[in-house]
């Protein structure tokens, strides 16, 4: 009996990033040009700083919808506007 094995390249994985950072630039999330989001095998990590619980959960819901997306992980922190030390 054969076995298929699907085996993921490193383009894969940043293609699966871009999709996914694309889909929440999409969102008009505020701050989200500045998340940081990983995919190794289908896990998507998300990082970085939002300014609402609100909006993290819609940066995680969006990015479990996109196709490719096996699992994620949500490592968003919620802080307070102007204290991300970001702007825009």
């Amino acid at each position: 009996m054969l076995q298929s094995i699907s085996v993921i390249s490193p383009a894969a994985d940043s293609e699966l990033a871009a999709r996914v950072k694309n889909n929440l630039a999409l969102q008009h999330i505020p701050g989200v040009r500045w998340l940081e989001v990983h995919a190794h095998h289908g896990v998507v990590t998300l990082r970085g700083r939002v300014q609402s619980f609100y909006n993290r959960q819609r940066c995680v819901h969006c990015s479990q919808h996109v196709a490719g997306v096996y699992s994620l992980i949500d490592q968003l922190e919620v802080t307070e506007p102007g204290t991300s030390g970001q702007s825009g």
